[in-house]
Parts: C-alpha cells; structure tokens; sequence
C-alpha cells in the first residue's frame, strides 16, 4: 500500500533519520521498532504529514504523493493515533468520534448530530468494539475504551492505513487485550496497521512484518514469522543498517 524512498529529515544540523526505505503491505499489521531516539516518530510523522522530508519519497499504490499537513494524508487513507488521543474529556463519544469532521445540514447551519451518532456506532461496530454507552463522557472511560474511541474516529475518517503510537502503553491487561482485539479485526477488514511499540509480546502477536530503526537508519525489515525474539532485541540494541552490512559483504 505505501512505500517510503530515501527519506530522509533533519532539523538545522542534526540527522533525525537518513536514507530510509521501507514498505507497509496493505491488509498487514507492520511494528516500527526501534529504542528512544531511534527516529521512529520522526518518520511517522512524515508519513502522516506533519513534518515534510528534507529528501526522499513516499509512495502510495505506486503513485507519489507530496503531503504538506495532515489533512493531505487523509485523502489517501492515512490516519494517526498518537500517544495523547487528542480527545476531549468533556465530550461523549459520539462528538470525539466525529472531531475533525463533523457532519452538518442545511448548508452547513447546524450540526447534524443523526449522523454524528450514525458514524460513531458505524465506525465502533466497524472495529467490534464494545463500549457502555455512546452518551458516556471520555472523561469517565477507561484507557482501553479511550484507545477504542480514538481508533474508531481513526476508521470513522475513512483510514486505510491506520498508525498507532504506543497503543497499549499505560493500559492493564484486560485494556491491552481489547486494543491488541482491535488491531486483529482491522487487519481482517483489509486495513493496514502500523504500530510503534516497546512490547515484544505484543508486536509478536499482532505484526505481520518489522522494520527496525537505529540511530535514524533501517536496520531490518523482515517478516516477523521469519526472525526470533531474541534476534529483534539484538537489532534494536546493537544492529547495523543495511548499506552496511552489503558495504562489508561486498569487502
């Protein structure tokens, strides 16, 4: 579904990533790994618009799109999550489902709140997610069904690729397994998944594919069914990127 070439960004002096190219397959839950520093938020914000490449490319259905902002990823499909929600508090689900697009009627005068509700139980039915109420204020939530309502205004805007920062980060067991559910049923609708985390255990059970950052370079990109857990932790830890590695075969 998306390709990124060569990507690379800095800030003044300073390499955030350099020459990164990597592929994320429709229908496909892919884990960016990497330890702090490692360029991980760096290169997702690119692919979701808020920060714009000092070089490179990014490629959607082998077509090149130029994003200026977040709203230019929304017209390909793609969606962010990030660590904060971006939810209000004092607002039900219904109205946090619809933030950033909210539907309205009689040209635009009023607020159309049938659809409002409509897309929230649409988009939660979507992810088979399971809340108490669509009336319930986020501010009396729990942090998975926060991640849910989050998620679900992800789908709501029509996200084909899905990117989810630290997703169960913060959240007990039973709340991780609700977000862990979710990321399963959006792969089964075809929508591809990209998930930043620090959870082994969880990557391991979700992603279909890994790329691996260090120092602002890929490392690895590999199936996850094809390396070993403790292979993963060596790469995050101590890997080299692939130029160098094929510099030191071809020595």
């Amino acid at each position: 579904m998306l390709r990124v070439e060569n990507l690379t960004k800095r800030f003044g002096h300073v390499t955030a990533i350099s020459n990164v190219s990597c592929s994320i397959r429709k229908g496909r839950v892919t884990a960016l790994l990497g330890d702090n520093g490692a360029g991980k938020s760096t290169l997702v914000k690119m692919i979701c618009g808020t920060y714009k490449p000092t070089q490179g490319s990014i490629w959607i259905s082998a077509k090149q799109v130029h994003m200026e902002s977040a709203r230019d990823a929304l017209a390909p499909g793609i969606t962010a999550v990030y660590q904060d929600l971006a939810l209000v508090d004092q607002r039900n689900v219904v109205h946090n489902i619809s933030l950033g697009n909210i539907p309205t009627k009689w040209g635009g005068l009023m607020v159309d709140r049938k659809k409002m509700r409509q897309t929230a139980e649409s988009a939660l039915n979507y992810m088979n997610a399971k809340l108490p109420s669509l009336d319930i204020l986020v501010s009396s939530m729990s942090g998975g069904q926060r991640q849910a309502v989050a998620i679900a205004r992800a789908c709501a805007l029509g996200g084909q690729l899905v990117v989810m920062d630290e997703p169960t980060a913060a959240l007990g067991i039973r709340e991780q397994r609700m977000v862990l559910d979710v990321v399963h049923d959006l792969r089964s609708k075809g929508i591809s998944v990209l998930i930043i985390s620090h959870n082994l255990d969880h990557v391991f059970e979700v992603a279909d594919d890994l790329v691996i950052l260090r120092g602002g370079r890929v490392v690895a990109e590999v199936e996850r069914n094809s390396v070993a857990h403790d292979d993963v932790v060596k790469l995050i830890l101590a890997g080299q990127p692939k130029d160098a590695e094929t510099e030191g075969e071809a020595a």
